[in-house]
């Protein structure tokens, strides 16, 4: 986003400004703030106040400023010197942003000095250029010193150097020189020089400028020094300069501002995210540049006009803009809140699936739960030690016992025991897809083939270990203090309680019911 006029745009903003405020009188001078200061100028019917802002523009406006109640002194200084004094010029002073204005002729004759580089000055003097007051008084070097009393050194604003083919070279081959010292790490690190990076001393304009007539001359705007051949194209480079120093010479006297469009996101009426766009201003120029083709621009009547409106509603774009951003950090939050609440209710979903098969089957092996329960329960009463219980349990797996080898796990502490168990609703599942594959084959064949599954017996453990049995319901923890219709009872109380945190969506619990049924 565009801070403070270039130079090409001083340029087309005196020339705009210099028939409208030529011969009119001054008839008071505001400031808004420390750095911005109003000239009311007046002639008759004949209305214009021109605005300066230290170091940043310089345009007429058409807005209305809030003026400060209580001038400052450099406003009052301005105030004795400069009323009714009729603008007699305002120009550029040679190549530099600055800007001399003057006001009244022969020895009464004020000049208003405004520079908009670095941290910008505004400075009153007399016909002989001799410091009345000023904004910033600073000292460049030894010999040069603003301050007042001081005569201001017309001389050393930049004066235009002619651009020939030579300067071309030679700037050339020392950004040339440049960049090998960067790669043999002579000159510090750093990455090598683009061309228009180091032609840009040449040139005046700006570097937007630049870059413009380089496209038009077919030079690509990310071409290094080290790969541009300055014997062949230099010419061509030379032509691409000289048409940029002239470019408002092709202006048509409009003004533009050229605009940025951001997509935001923002909520519908029935809470959906809907996109809307948002454009804020970029840049302001007289003329469009080959670099802002496709992107929205807003015309104005005089490139004053539209410098104007850019900077009058900058703050009001800041302002948007912030907004903006903070509006989608919002929505990226709510989108991370919602993304968390669709994570929960998948696990809450996992959850009640699994509480529902295990109930399921601690309901279809209940004869062979009661009896694993009994057994331990027996061992326990006879006050038989917990490894020898468990010693117990393994002998009778190695002798094939139909109870001992569905117990995986005898957990003493947590007053359970994890079993292995049928699962038929898994069984029912592989039977249906047995169905639906059998009847696609006849349908294809035309013939009516039904295969009936092996059912696996209540007494057998599922085939395939502990982790296949885990994938299709799992390791079932019966407690040894109640029976397995509570054992059911408890696990179906979980799948329930799941299921209602998963119909209340986003004021779920930050915790989803947890692990395996247990009865203590």
């Amino acid at each position: 986003m565009k801070t403070r006029l270039t130079t090409l745009d001083l340029k087309a903003v005196l020339r705009d400004i210099q028939p409208q405020i030529m011969g009119l009188r001054v008839a008071n001078i505001y400031d808004v703030d420390a750095k911005t200061y109003l000239l009311k100028l007046v002639k008759g019917p004949q209305r214009a106040v021109l605005l300066i802002e230290s170091g940043i523009r310089l345009h007429t406006t058409d807005y209305d400023w809030p003026k400060n109640h209580n001038p400052s002194g450099f406003a009052m200084k301005c105030r004795k010197h400069l009323r009714t004094r009729r603008v007699t010029g305002i120009n550029q002073l040679g190549v530099d942003r600055i800007v001399d204005i003057a006001l009244g002729s022969g020895v009464a004759c004020y000049h208003l000095i405004v520079e908009l580089y670095d941290k910008g000055n505004v400075v009153l003097t007399d016909h002989e250029y001799t410091i009345l007051s000023l904004l910033r008084p600073r000292t460049d070097d030894a010999d040069v010193r603003f301050a007042v009393a001081e005569r201001y050194p017309l001389e050393l604003a930049k004066a235009r150097t002619p651009l020939t083919l030579e300067r071309v070279r030679e700037t050339l081959a020392a950004a040339a020189a440049s960049d090998a010292g960067k790669e043999e790490g002579k000159e510090g690190k750093g990455r090598p020089d683009f061309l228009r990076k180091a032609i840009l001393p040449l040139v005046e304009c700006g570097a937007a400028a630049l870059e413009h007539s380089l496209l038009q001359a077919g030079i690509a705007g990310d071409t290094r020094v080290a790969d541009f051949d300055a014997d062949k194209d230099g010419p061509r480079l030379l032509a691409a300069l000289i048409a940029a120093e002239d470019i408002l010479a092709s202006s048509d006297g409009k003004g533009y501002i050229i605009q940025k469009s951001q997509k935001k996101k923002t909520l519908g009426p029935g809470g959906e995210q809907v996109e809307e766009e948002l454009k804020t201003f970029d840049d302001c120029v007289p003329v469009v540049l080959a670099q802002h083709a496709g992107l929205p621009t807003l015309e104005y009547a005089t490139f004053n006009a539209a410098v104007d409106a850019f900077f009058s509603q900058l703050e009001q774009q800041r302002l948007e803009l912030g907004h903006f951003q903070a509006e989608q950090a919002a929505m990226k939050r709510l989108d991370n809140v919602r993304l968390d609440h669709e994570r929960r209710l998948v696990a809450l979903k996992t959850t009640q699936d699994v509480d529902y098969r295990r109930a399921l089957a601690i309901e279809t092996n209940q004869e062979l739960v009661d009896n694993a329960m009994a057994v331990i329960r027996s061992a326990i009463a006879s006050s038989m030690p917990w490894p020898d219980i468990e010693q117990m349990v393994a002998t009778a797996k190695a002798r094939d016992d139909p109870v001992a080898k569905h117990i995986v796990k005898l957990n003493f502490m947590g007053n359970s025991i994890s079993m292995l168990l049928r699962d038929s609703l898994a069984e029912e599942e592989a039977a249906d897809e047995i169905d639906d594959a059998t009847d696609e084959e006849s349908d294809e064949e035309g013939v009516a083939i039904r295969a009936e599954p092996t059912k696996k017996s209540s007494e057998d453990p599922p085939k395939g270990g502990a982790a296949a049995v885990v994938g299709q319901g799992g390791k079932k923890d019966q407690g040894k203090g109640k029976g397995p219709a509570a054992d059911a009872a408890g696990a179906a109380g979980a799948g329930a309680a799941a299921t209602e945190a998963a119909r209340r969506g986003p004021r779920a619990p930050k915790r989803a019911p947890a692990g395996p049924a247990s009865a203590a």
